[in-house]
């Protein structure tokens, strides 16, 4: 087989994986249920390029350190009224929590953070007024982290998306 053959064969892999990983996205974002979040920076640096990493608060969890251990630091996902809410489990297939302090308040959060790609030229989504928090809208896979769709920001009580630039 000549080397330019090779090459486009190579090539037309690559381009079947890459729509056929876009069309997994578009169709969980489609079918799978969403909904928001509270987020908080990730450990570490906030940015990996244009990439921010946030820790994902879960209502519903307890947030003291011992009735987590009892709970096998392990939690089961469902969005419930448009909010992402964890309920204790202790499966191995469940995902893992810890507790986060968060300005002095202690947070259960899920212990792998995620990352969000941030476009250029968008704002710093941490830069946030007092008493705005950030949120982020996640896609909600029956096993699994949530996958990031869009943030927000929350004033009072309503969570307003941040734009595009």
């Amino acid at each position: 087989m000549k080397p330019l053959i090779r090459g486009l064969v190579v090539a037309a892999l690559h381009a079947a994986l890459v729509l056929a990983i876009g069309a997994k996205v578009l169709t969980d974002r489609a079918t799978l249920p969403r909904a928001w979040a509270r987020a908080v920076p990730g450990p570490g640096p906030r940015f990996e390029g244009r990439y921010a990493r946030l820790r994902i608060v879960l209502d519903g969890m307890p947030t003291d350190s011992a009735a987590l251990r009892r709970a096998g630091n392990r939690a089961r996902l469902e969005a419930r009224e448009g909010r992402l809410v964890g309920h204790p489990a202790a499966s191995q297939g469940e995902l893992r929590v810890a507790t986060t302090a968060v300005d002095g308040t202690a947070l259960t959060t899920l212990a792998e953070p995620v990352t969000y790609f941030v476009p250029e030229g968008a704002p710093d989504p941490f830069a946030r007024l007092p008493g705005e928090e950030l949120w982020v809208e996640v896609t909600v896979p029956g096993r699994g982290s949530p996958r990031p769709i869009q943030l927000g920001l929350r004033r009072d009580s309503e969570i307003m998306p941040l734009g595009r630039p």
